[in-house]
């Protein structure tokens, strides 16, 4: 297995619509982060979560690549 990108920390904008028919506007931004890895065997997961966690993160990518088999 390998990383395409190690777990990385970053902001994502929430965005709100009140009443659900009205416009859109921005709510806050968020922390997220992010990981991408690679199988020898072709396989590559993606994932996003809500915090700061690293090992989240590396967990839900490794368990994404393993669920495409």
């Amino acid at each position: 297995m390998t990383w395409l990108k190690g777990p990385q920390h970053g902001a994502a904008m929430v965005r709100g619509r009140p009443g659900g028919t009205a416009a859109k506007f921005n709510l806050e931004e968020m922390t997220v982060t992010r990981c991408v890895a690679e199988f020898s065997t072709g396989e590559i997961g993606v994932a996003y979560v809500v915090g700061r966690s690293r090992r989240h993160a590396a967990l839900a990518a490794v368990f994404d690549a393993m669920l495409q088999r």
